[in-house]
């Protein structure tokens, strides 16, 4: 069969066609060089999100991604891709956190230096302990661009979690009896989690089953196989998937424990399995925000208290 590009004046199809290989073996250098010689180049998309923000947060040694940008033909779409910015997190902040510099306790050592992030010239946002006009303009005053909040948010009448568990977490507090626990073994991750007990996990927690899975962690089999396993899981099973006994003492299965914290928990044995309440360490801000008939504040009232 002949094609009607055979007969186009200066037309030759290449007798090489270098393959598409990813996740960036055959890249723009790669395809130039093979077209340049007169064969057709092929650049892989594989990962290729993932490639260019790595080289950018290596530093886009030659420029190339900077440049390609530059061109791009939508510039404000390329403006973002190039902005950076980063949440500074202390550790008083809820769910996980960064574990200490040393031992099993918090101290000042595990403080940001805020001046020195700030001498970065990049934007940030200060976490934990945060839900207060007070802390918001001194947040601003240290060269933060605001303050990222979590937990006034997640007792608001908005937030997916139970209305019940909101209702007695708020309770809790203005009774003086809410106690944050920063466990330094819940979390299958090994990072220190903070969680709050209430009334619908005070019991024996019908869950030791990991059918969800996000947590899992990736081990190789004797025969050279990779799989998963989670310390959070019927410790028969992870002992029989080479894990430590160890590993298992005083987890928490996250994923079907947060799900429960929203009412989507499964159902085990026939009974409910248990939330699993994350919160930082200040509810303060209860003291202050308007709340409803509910007895909730509202998502608009907790904005308005911060930037009153």
């Amino acid at each position: 069969m002949i094609s009607r590009f055979d007969t186009a004046a200066g037309f030759s199809w290449p007798s090489i066609i270098q393959g598409g290989m990813g996740a960036g073996v055959s890249d723009w250098r790669l395809a130039r060089a093979v077209s340049k010689a007169g064969q057709l180049g092929v650049v892989s998309g594989t990962a290729l999100d993932t490639i260019m923000i790595r080289r950018l947060q290596d530093g886009d040694k030659d420029g190339a991604i900077r440049r390609a940008l530059a061109a791009f033909p939508y510039p404000e779409m390329a403006e973002r891709i190039l902005e950076e910015w980063f949440v500074v997190e202390h550790y008083s902040a809820g769910g996980h956190n960064a574990p200490p510099r040393r031992g099993d306790a918090y101290s000042e050592r595990d403080v940001c230096s805020i001046e020195k992030i700030a001498a970065l010239s990049l934007p940030f946002w200060l976490a934990g302990s945060c839900a207060s006009p007070e802390r918001l303009r001194e947040a601003k005053a240290m060269g933060a661009q605001g303050v990222q909040v979590g937990s006034a948010f997640a007792c608001s009448e908005e937030s997916g979690i139970l209305p019940e568990i909101k209702q007695e977490i708020i309770g809790q507090y203005r009774s003086g009896e809410l106690n944050v626990i920063t466990d330094f073994r819940a979390s299958p991750t090994d990072y220190p989690f903070k969680r709050v007990e209430v009334e619908a996990n005070s019991t024996v927690d019908a869950c030791r089953v990991c059918d969800l899975g996000y947590l899992r962690h990736i081990y190789e089999k004797e025969d050279d196989v990779l799989a998963y396993r989670c310390p959070a899981a019927p410790r028969k099973g992870y002992l029989a998937k080479g894990g430590k006994p160890e590993d298992c003492e005083g987890r928490r299965c996250l994923c079907n424990g947060l799900l429960a914290t929203i009412g989507i928990g499964q159902l085990r044995r026939g009974r409910q399995v248990q939330p699993l309440v994350t919160l930082g360490e200040d509810l303060s801000f209860l003291d202050s925000v308007e709340v409803g008939e509910s007895g909730l504040p509202k998502a608009e009232a907790v904005i308005d208290y911060l930037l009153s």
